[in-house]
């Protein structure tokens, strides 16, 4: 290739025959451009706008020669047609809303209390209940047998028989100072009550007079070697009274919180009311227990 003389007006480097640009800085080069007889066409003219002169509509842009200008995407539309389909789905489901609405409320209405009862939270054609006569039967009454409930028997503990060695039971005890003499009193036996610790003394009381008496007592313990005493309790206890008609004999016991000791030796002492005012003092009575 033949050197060429003339030289890049940019960077100065030598260019090659007829090469319009710098392969080193692609700057053009006017004087490469080769000579042909083909006519380029003329640029655009240029319109100078005058006050009061419009200027000829064109659907060229400027600056651009050949290049059509592409008319605007008017996007509105498509927004607006959007828009009219969401209004409307929206108004199809509240139509549909309001008519499940009404359709429940029309079935709630006309719904049995039968078929609420069958068929709870559901929402189906309500259904009539068809009433069921039931035929009533003639049945023969029948009479219950009375039954008789076995009395129970309340017999009452048997305790066993304190063991003595003086005195013999029964011993009547003997009144040392009566105001009514005619009211005797005599000591039947002396029963033992283990589990409890205590000992029951049981008494007769006989009426010898024709009238009757409300005898109540005074004085009743008893009394160990070492001085303690052991007041009764029960039927025959200080306080207690008792009603009892003239000529009859009645039974009443004591109960002392103790459990004699065999050889161990106790004294009774009873005294008691007869009347308002008569007064008996009884003897008293040393036991020892064997």
């Amino acid at each position: 290739m033949k050197p060429s003389s003339r030289l890049c007006p940019q960077c100065q480097r030598p260019l090659i025959s007829n090469e319009m640009y710098c392969s080193w800085c692609s700057t053009y080069s006017p004087e490469a451009r080769p000579n042909t007889t083909r006519s380029f066409p003329p640029p655009p003219p240029q319109y100078t706008d005058f006050p009061g002169q419009s200027r000829p509509p064109t659907n060229l842009m400027d600056g651009f020669p050949g290049e059509k200008i592409l008319p605007e995407s008017r996007p509105v539309r498509k927004k607006l047609n959007r828009l009219l389909l969401a209004g409307g789905t929206l108004g199809v489901c509240l139509l549909l809303i309001m008519a499940s609405f009404s359709l429940g409320k029309y079935l709630g209405a006309n719904e049995t209390p039968g078929t609420r009862a069958a068929h709870p939270g559901s929402a189906a054609t309500p259904t009539q209940a068809t009433p069921i006569q039931a035929t009533p039967t003639p049945t023969t009454p029948t009479q219950a047998t009375p039954t008789q409930a076995a009395p129970l028997s309340m017999a009452p503990t048997v305790l066993p028989t304190a063991s003595l060695s003086s005195p013999q039971l029964p011993l009547k005890i003997s009144c040392v100072k009566c105001d009514y003499p005619q009211l005797s009193v005599t000591l039947n036996r002396i029963d033992s009550d283990v589990p409890a610790q205590s000992t029951r003394w049981v008494f007769s009381f006989l009426n010898n007079s024709s009238s009757p008496r409300s005898p109540s007592y005074s004085q009743i313990y008893l009394t160990d070697q070492n001085g303690t005493n052991y007041r009764g309790q029960g039927q025959v206890a200080n306080g207690q009274s008792f009603a009892i008609a003239g000529g009859q004999s009645l039974h009443q016991t004591s109960v002392f919180a103790v459990l004699p000791a065999s050889g161990t030796e106790y004294t009774l002492t009873l005294q008691m009311y007869a009347g308002s005012v008569a007064y008996n003092v009884y003897q008293t009575e040393n036991f020892t227990f064997a």
